[in-house]
């Protein structure tokens, strides 16, 4: 049996992230809830995530704030940035945006494409922690 992607769901809309994270673990995801910018870049720190889900809206941040974070944590972690239709950011470091309210098919294929295992050559990333990322996990506690 193969091990369950893990999904790192971060937003602080307690009823979407519910909505989303009972989604993900009917679809045989293990989605990871975090309600606050600091919760979900100690996790992403402390394990590996196959793939975040944001929504716009974080306790004391913004999705994409949390994006850049967990880029720098490891660059390699894809991610999808759920917002309102009206707030299109094309500077976001996203992988991908969805538009609120998503459609749940769209959003369970573009999680299954992101987190499918690639084929051939990796290329190498350095899993060090750099002391800048220290401090900034220190910064936001």
């Amino acid at each position: 049996m193969r091990p369950k992607k893990i999904c790192l769901c971060a937003g602080s809309d307690g009823n979407t992230l519910s909505v989303l994270v009972f989604l993900l673990n009917t679809m045989g995801y293990c989605a990871i809830e975090a309600a606050s910018e600091k919760e979900a870049a100690v996790f992403a720190s402390e394990n590996q995530v196959d793939i975040l889900l944001s929504l716009n809206e974080i306790k004391g941040s913004t999705g994409d704030r949390l994006i850049h974070i967990i880029k720098k944590i490891c660059p390699a972690t894809p991610s999808i940035l759920i917002r309102p239709a009206a707030d299109a950011n094309p500077g976001c470091q996203a992988d991908a945006q969805i538009d609120k309210p998503w459609n749940a098919a769209e959003l369970l294929e573009r999680v299954k494409v992101m987190t499918a295992r690639k084929r051939g050559p990796k290329k190498p990333v350095v899993s060090e922690r750099s002391p800048a990322i220290s401090q900034q996990l220190s910064a936001i506690s």
